[in-house]
């Protein structure tokens, strides 16, 4: 039996939560955190336990013992895990935007970072007082900084986004088809079929080789931006129900059927409206979104964001209302 790779030092557990710890193989193990020990058998290729819920606080030491594997795993905290997630203006380093290096100068011992990195591989958790933060999901430092100044307590930051993503790849197989959307292609926006993006936009692609390396980790909320990949006037007509189909199925794979979702609306890109009513269309989905699913809210960026550029320079005021959104609904 072994640990997903997601569990490292320096790791951050969601506070008040039941923690899913799980891995792969058979036999017997033991489980240590804290107070708390649990011994497990495994009679499947994969398993998976849950400890009881803990306060914010840490150091922690888990503890991993099986016939084929040892660890101790050191500095573990409980404190808000968040996961950023879309395509790539979720994925943007902090070195791609016009961020003042000074900001992210600053020793933040309990700020981590972990990602789903190319060809799915799980990068280890660091802290961002001894990472090079610069090539971090810049919304994603951006808010966890801002929300550990806010909150005062350790800030657990995934990213598992993918640029040009388009979002029937990041739900289970036949999702879309289940709730009765099928579109040709020709009805689709270009990077379904693109010859570089097509390899990771087939249905259910990035779930099945993405996100499934961290499921069911134990979260406190979700932060999604995506869309761009998605804007055909056909597909932006049906974008309400494929956000709504993609926040239950997460829910359902991430055990937690309130997991509240923050919903980033994309900015007013020139080049993109320009193609159609498909961009207008994803932006309205984004907003009734919240309207319409409990426990979902929306940012707005396109009074802060620049319109020239689908990838918008200017992250920080959008990763500050984002962290906003969270510290007043979420954490």
């Amino acid at each position: 039996m072994k640990l997903n790779p997601i569990f490292s030092d320096h790791a951050v557990f969601a506070a008040n939560k039941r923690i899913s710890i799980y891995g792969s193989g058979r036999g017997r193990a033991t489980v240590r955190l804290g107070d708390f020990s649990i011994d497990i058998r495994s009679d499947a290729d994969t398993w998976c336990i849950e400890l009881p819920k803990m306060d914010y606080g840490g150091p922690y030491t888990l503890r991993f013992s099986s016939d084929e594997e040892k660890k101790e795993l050191c500095d573990i905290y409980i404190g808000e895990v968040l996961l950023f997630s879309g395509q790539s203006n979720m994925s943007c380093t902090l070195t791609d935007t016009n961020t003042p290096k000074e900001y992210y100068s600053e020793s933040l011992p309990l700020l981590r970072y972990t990602k789903i990195a190319d060809a799915g591989v799980t990068v280890p958790w660091c802290t961002a007082d001894e990472a090079d933060v610069e090539g971090w999901s810049a919304l994603g430092y951006i808010a966890g900084k801002e929300c550990l100044i806010k909150k005062g307590v350790a800030i657990g930051v995934i990213c598992c986004a993918r640029g040009a993503s388009v979002i029937e790849s990041w739900m289970p197989e036949g999702t879309l088809e289940g709730i009765g959307i099928c579109l040709p292609e020709e009805e689709k926006f270009l990077d379904h079929y693109h010859e570089e993006y097509g390899k990771w936009n087939s249905d259910a692609f990035l779930y099945n080789h993405w996100l499934t390396r961290m499921i069911p980790y134990t979260l406190s909320g979700v932060v999604w931006y995506q869309g761009e990949s998605d804007a055909s006037p056909a597909e932006g007509a049906l974008y309400l129900r494929e956000l709504e189909a993609l926040i239950r199925v997460w829910r359902r794979s991430f055990k937690n059927p309130e997991l509240p979702f923050v919903i980033v609306q994309l900015a007013d890109t020139k080049s993109r409206i320009e193609l159609g009513e498909g961009w207008h269309l994803i932006q309205r989905a984004q907003e009734e979104i919240s309207s319409l699913v409990p426990g979902v809210y929306t940012v707005i960026s396109r009074d802060i964001s620049e319109t020239d550029d689908i990838h918008p320079p200017s992250k920080h005021a959008l990763g500050c209302r984002i962290a906003e959104t969270i510290l007043e609904n979420v954490i």
